[in-house]
């Protein structure tokens, strides 16, 4: 899938793959592997490093197990080791063997020490010319006319290469093909070559035999026997065996003396082969009782030490056994916890989903902080506002520049995590607009605080309104203040919420002597009247004004006067939040002209000011 203009592995492919680093020269291979794509890596290696490689995948892959490789790429090294599947596509199979490849580094070291040195002197030969090559050649020709035919066998006795001619000394077998040395032996030399591989390997220093008796082509010749250990590669003990015959006496060779003596008679020479022969099988029957011995002996303490292994293994088994139970109820619990963690990851991953869908839909900028201010989340919206890329997760935020300019969110942000307090203000950004910016901390499921949540919200309108109201409510209230006539207004407890300037002006008291004050205790009291008590109540009630109610207001700071209350209600859906507009019209000049003509009163509800 495409994330962040870049190419990822799904996770649920990720989930059943394992993603390591491997060194294919040096590292432990891999096991028991179904398929090894290794395609145009190979043209790169040496021929020796090459045969490495693919010994390192002949031991990785099951049987069978198949290896593809690229199209310029074969199995040439180990040919022995793969069948081909499909010459065109290089699709190669493992066959089974029972060879052991050496997949150690330091065999592969040696390896290349003496490659470079055989390099070395290949070239320091070349540069000397052609004499040093002819002389090799002379002494290849030299050794394989003159030196002593034998074979090169391991521990085991089995012949791992022939030198020179051997057919004299040895021949296959009749039955199975074996390449056994005691088996390939010919007769009498059996019992002296297990006698001396015997002792060679004992003493580890070359052991000889000589003047043996061979039978060969129907006659008797001797031969003389040497085994000498030798190291193999992987440190495995090996043994050169040499085989050389001893040539006949010449006739010409005798003296004079010699020709008077008697010739020995063929039971005389018979006798000493015999003779030889029983020597030599004393010797091999004492090295059989003394191997039988030693074999017994440590058979015995074998014995011993299996005994109190099976002592062991008895108690290990009973141990066993309740570990065994043990394991079933902890598998029984595991599978338990897995099923509630497959269950959990699953809430998780739809709780992920829900949260990406969720900030994905929203169009509030939102960021989430962590304890050391780097971003962790934050909404489209707010990457459109503040100007932020999917790169800016993980950063501080006080490396970024953002717009609005918050050059300090990060002590912001610090604060709030060391006071746990909310922090509220009011940004603008380059282009004019207004932002209403809260910081409030981030608290887990255990009321620890690991970092801050910051929101914006555009109040660029909001403030309009509320300047054009702020406005508004200025030019009413000069426009209200211009009126001659006081005015009032009452909240739903009576008291007082606004008093025109004339009001002031009339009862001689400030604004401060009036706002948010009961009515009934402006002054003196002088407003405390039973029947305007009445009126007010039944104006919340009914939401019904009066007309006309008079008035003597005679106490105070100012003379008698007379006055006529008109109540209206203000409009207001909530009735806790109505209010009462009173206005107050002042007929002190009226009522003394009516007194003076002697003018009977209209009939008003009259009520005078309690004392």
């Amino acid at each position: 899938m495409k994330l962040d203009g870049q190419h990822q592995v799904r996770k649920a492919v990720r989930e059943l793959c394992v993603f390591a680093r491997h060194n294919l020269a040096t590292d432990p291979p891999f096991s028991k592997m179904d398929l090894i794509v290794c395609r145009n890596v190979l043209i790169y290696l040496e021929p020796e490093l090459q045969k490495r490689v693919l010994s390192v995948f002949h031991y990785a892959l099951k049987d069978p197990g198949f290896l593809l490789l690229g199209v310029s790429e074969t199995v040439g090294p180990l040919a022995d080791f793969f069948s081909v599947v499909d010459k065109k596509l290089r699709i190669y199979a493992k066959k089974p063997t029972s060879r052991r490849f050496d997949l150690s580094p330091t065999s592969l070291d040696q390896r290349f020490e003496k490659t470079g040195l055989g390099r070395t002197a290949r070239s320091t030969g070349e540069a000397g010319g052609g004499p040093s090559d002819l002389l090799q050649e002379v002494d290849r020709i030299l050794l394989s006319k003159y030196a002593p035919a034998g074979v090169l066998v391991n521990e085991a006795a089995e012949i791992l290469q022939f030198r020179g001619h051997t057919s004299p000394y040895l021949e296959p077998a009749p039955g199975q093909a074996s390449l056994n040395l005691l088996k390939m032996a010919r007769e009498g030399l059996l019992m002296e070559l297990r006698v001396a591989i015997d002792k060679a390997r004992k003493q580890n220093a070359p052991v000889r035999r000589e003047r043996l008796s061979i039978k060969q082509d129907g006659g008797s010749v001797q031969v003389t026997l040497e085994v000498i250990p030798m190291r193999g590669p992987a440190r495995e003990r090996n043994y050169l065996v040499l085989f050389e015959r001893v040539p006949p006496s010449m006739p010409g060779s005798t003296t004079p003396s010699a020709t008077l003596r008697p010739k020995r008679t063929a039971t005389a020479r018979q006798i000493e082969n015999l003779r030889q022969e029983l020597t030599a099988t004393k010797e091999f029957l004492q090295s059989i009782i003394q191997e039988r011995e030693a074999a017994n002996e440590e058979l015995q303490a074998a014995n011993e030490e299996l005994q109190s292994s099976n002592e062991e293994l008895q108690s290990t088994n009973e141990e066993l056994e309740t570990a065994k139970e043990e394991l079933q109820s902890v598998n029984e619990e595991l599978t338990t916890v897995n099923e509630e963690l497959q269950q959990r990851n699953a809430e998780l991953s739809q709780v992920n989903n829900d949260l990406n869908n969720l900030f994905a839909g929203i169009s509030i900028p939102i960021i989430m902080l962590g304890g050391d201010g780097r971003i962790r989340r934050f909404t489209p919206t707010a990457g459109k506002v503040l100007s932020l890329i999917p790169a800016d997760l993980g950063r501080p935020i006080g490396d970024i520049r953002l717009n609005p300019d918050l050059s300090d969110l990060e002590q912001v942000c610090k604060h709030v995590i060391d006071t746990a307090t909310v922090a509220e203000r009011e940004v603008r950004d380059r282009d004019g607009r207004w932002y209403s910016l809260r910081v409030r901390p981030y608290e887990t499921a255990d009321n620890q605080i690991d970092g801050t949540v910051i929101t914006l919200t555009d109040v660029n309108a909001l403030k309009s309104r509320v300047d054009q109201a702020t406005t508004a409510r200025v030019a009413a209230e000069t426009s209200v203040d211009s009126v001659a006539v006081p005015l009032m207004i009452l909240d739903a407890e009576l008291r007082v919420a606004w008093a025109s300037r004339s009001f002031c002006e009339t009862f001689q008291v400030t604004p401060e002597e009036t706002t948010a004050h009961f009515i009934y205790e402006l002054g003196n009291g002088q407003w405390d009247i039973p029947a305007l008590r009445t009126a007010l109540a039944e104006v919340f009630e009914k939401n019904i004004g009066f007309h006309e109610f008079e008035a003597e207001h005679d106490r105070g700071r100012v003379r008698a006067k007379t006055m006529l209350l008109n109540a209206r209600p203000m409009p207001y859906e909530n009735k806790a939040r109505r209010m009462i507009l009173l206005a107050i019209d002042h007929i002190t000049t009226r009522r003394q002209t009516e007194h003076e003509l002697r003018i009977p009163g209209v009939g008003a509800a009259t009520g005078e000011v309690a004392g």
